[in-house]
């Protein structure tokens, strides 16, 4: 049995092939699968991570689906979230447009005060970045959340983020 000092959920949300179960994958496993396929409503999974001052964090991880059509089954997660990762990929032309739309859903369905963290995903394509880092920076302020850039193909920034 394992042993730890606390338990969080977190729920990850973003839009479609934004990177979120390649995130969850890269902690858990620290693997990474180009063919990952799309999430339907809600996939489940456990990670341990060592946190800050020495303690064990056990983190049930909630990889929500980013299709339109599957919303209304995700919304009951937010509530009961101890924190939120809201994944944006930094290679979408539509990255500020996408976190504008899922920070509303935070808002409305996450109980007041859940942490909320922006995770700028697929850093490892340089070549097809299609917003930077400010902008992104700028967007988790006005939202009251930290930002954290991250790659799942490298593990670069994925600790980190959870």
């Amino acid at each position: 049995m394992d042993r730890y000092d606390a338990c969080h959920k977190v729920l990850l949300v973003g839009n479609v092939a934004c990177g979120k179960t390649s995130l969850v994958t890269r902690l858990r496993t620290s693997t990474f699968d180009a063919r990952t396929t799309s999430t339907v409503g809600v996939d489940f999974s456990v990670a341990t991570i060592s946190g800050t001052d020495n303690k064990t964090l056990r983190l049930h991880l909630w990889d929500s689906t980013g299709h339109e059509r599957f919303r209304s089954i995700t919304t009951s997660y937010y509530r009961v979230a101890h924190c939120v990762l809201l994944c944006v990929d930094t290679t979408s032309e539509d990255a500020i447009g996408a976190c504008d739309a899922w920070l509303a859903a935070v808002q409305e369905y996450c109980a007041p005060g859940t942490p909320l963290l922006l995770v700028g995903t697929k850093i490892d394509l340089a070549d097809e970045r299609a917003v930077d880092a400010q902008a992104l920076r700028g967007v988790a302020a006005r939202a009251g959340a930290q930002y954290v850039e991250t790659s799942s193909a490298t593990g670069e920034g994925v600790t980190g983020a959870f």
